[in-house]
């Protein structure tokens, strides 16, 4: 059996945890094979990245069919629990059979299989972690109570990141370090970063023309949004929201719409799926292709994405120059 076997759960970060913890199995020359369900469904491998093309949408047992393929000389695996239903959550471990859990945060996700409550979200993401396998828990869950109650009952040695960290970056890096070195292989941050492959799905600032669009697409709660924004210090009286909807997710709207409603914003625009109702002082506009989106961007010169990245011209979004995380001003 493979030596190291590292399932990652949570609410949001899952894909990066999962490279920034290849990464360190690579400086350490381990050959280790990864996989990514996020923004494009990604290999991670010593051949390098291969995308995983699908004939339809994604499923968990995708995670059974790849387990398969890894072949038997793998020293390491590393996979995220993709399973949203709470029934299915058990899967991606009886398959992995992991010997490390990490668990990057909790928040209110998934609406519509979870419901609207960090403790329903608690109970979905713990069906998911096996008896008696250690967890590491990402920064802020040490004190949950709750589920340091749920793991102690469930018989998981549970682990903490000891550094206070600011933003979600650095607690990720936290995270893949602590984790890594249960293992005793002794990585440091700057070993990641040396063989880290790039995020496509990362929190990026995108000049577009006379405009920049804040590409926070990848943050689907409302916390990480805020978080995100935040960082920003931008102005909300000069920037318009832009939130991109998924017909299968109403929830997610519905988790926005206070922050969308009580902020000044400059404007806030909807895209994507229309909703069936639309927040009070929202517009909903449609994007036929890459060029509308940048003309929106371009005439409203400070734009924030967020809400879904599903659907959108992905590939083309993150093609346009990337500016400085505190561009206010063009």
């Amino acid at each position: 059996m493979t030596k190291y076997r590292v399932l990652v759960t949570g609410t949001r970060g899952k894909s990066s945890l999962v490279r920034l913890i290849t990464a360190g199995f690579r400086a350490r020359n381990i050959s280790c094979f990864s996989r990514i369900t996020g923004v494009i469904p990604t290999e991670l491998s010593p051949r390098g990245l291969r995308r995983i093309i699908r004939s339809r949408g994604g499923h968990i047992k995708e995670l059974q069919w790849w387990l398969s393929q890894v072949p038997q000389e793998a020293e390491a695996i590393v996979a995220e629990n993709s399973a949203v239903a709470v029934e299915v959550q058990p899967l991606a471990a009886r398959w992995l059979k992991p010997n490390l859990v990490v668990w990057t945060n909790l928040r209110e996700d998934h609406f519509e299989a979870w419901g609207p409550t960090k403790e329903e979200a608690r109970i979905a993401l713990f069906a998911g972690v096996p008896k008696e396998v250690p967890v590491v828990l990402g920064p802020g869950l040490e004190e949950d109570g709750a589920l340091l109650e749920f793991l102690k009952k469930n018989h998981n040695d549970v682990y903490f990141t000891k550094e206070k960290v600011l933003n979600f970056e650095d607690a990720n890096i936290a995270l893949a370090v602590r984790s890594l070195n249960l293992f005793g292989l002794n990585v440091s941050e700057d070993m990641i970063d040396h063989y880290l492959e790039d995020d496509p799905g990362r929190f990026r600032i995108l000049k577009m023309n006379n405009g920049v669009l804040a590409f926070g697409f990848s943050a689907n709660d409302l916390e990480s949004t805020v978080s995100l924004f935040s960082s920003l210090k931008w102005d909300e009286n000069n920037t318009s929201v832009l939130f991109n909807n998924r017909r299968d997710r109403p929830g997610r709207l519905k988790a926005f719409e206070p922050w969308l409603k009580n902020k000044q914003w400059r404007g806030v625009y909807i895209c994507g799926a229309h909703p069936l109702r639309l927040i009070k002082n929202t517009r909903w506009v449609c994007f036929k292709d890459i060029n509308d989106i940048v003309s929106f961007v371009n005439k409203r010169g400070l734009v924030f994405g967020c809400g879904n990245i599903a659907g959108l011209p992905f590939q083309e979004l993150i093609a346009y120059e990337e500016v400085d995380h505190n561009c206010d001003k063009i």
